[in-house]
């Protein structure tokens, strides 16, 4: 180890502190409870940068295992209603039928998502599924709630027509002319 003090501002609250392997080595990965990131060289304390953006183009297309022409790559700080993982994270487009977008953590180079068309139609149909046309996460809000709430209805008038429903009527004479 160096003699170096590893560096941190005044207030750094921890949240979480990791090891990782990064395609430069290991890493000592540090979180404040602001989202902020440190990342340390694990065997020399040294400060690491963030991957170059075609560091990470390589190490995302590496371990999706297959041949890709990357159309664009960007570091993204924001969540979108595709990614909503830790960011900032490097977003690289393929090209390729699918229209694959691979998420790459820009200190590790790991691949932390993966989307695609198939993905996309997948999100579309689970947002139609739970109702939550805005996140796209909340399985709790008032029009399941709504919807759960009529079915029941429904189902308890469909017993009510199948047991009471039955009522037996008397046949009607009719006289024939």
């Amino acid at each position: 180890y160096s003699q170096s003090l590893l560096k941190l501002a005044n207030g750094f609250e921890f949240k979480s502190l990791k090891l990782e392997p990064t395609v430069r080595g290991f890493i000592y990965r540090i979180e404040s409870k602001a989202g902020d990131i440190i990342a340390f060289d694990a065997l020399t304390g040294s400060p690491q940068d963030m991957l170059s953006e075609s560091d990470a183009r390589e190490a995302g297309i590496a371990q999706i295992k297959k041949k890709s022409i990357v159309l664009e790559s960007e570091l993204i700080k924001e969540h979108s209603g595709e990614y909503k993982g830790n960011v900032p994270a490097y977003r690289v487009q393929l090209d390729d039928f699918l229209s694959t977008r691979l998420y790459v953590d820009p200190w590790s180079g790991k691949l932390l998502v993966q989307r695609n068309a198939i993905w996309r139609l997948y999100d579309f149909l689970w947002m139609l599924h739970i109702m939550d046309y805005s996140t796209r996460e909340d399985f709790n809000n008032p029009w399941i709630r709504i919807a759960s709430i009529v079915s029941l209805l429904v189902i308890a008038s469909g017993y009510l027509l199948f047991f009471f429903g039955k009522i037996s009527r008397k046949p009607q004479n009719s006289t024939a002319v």
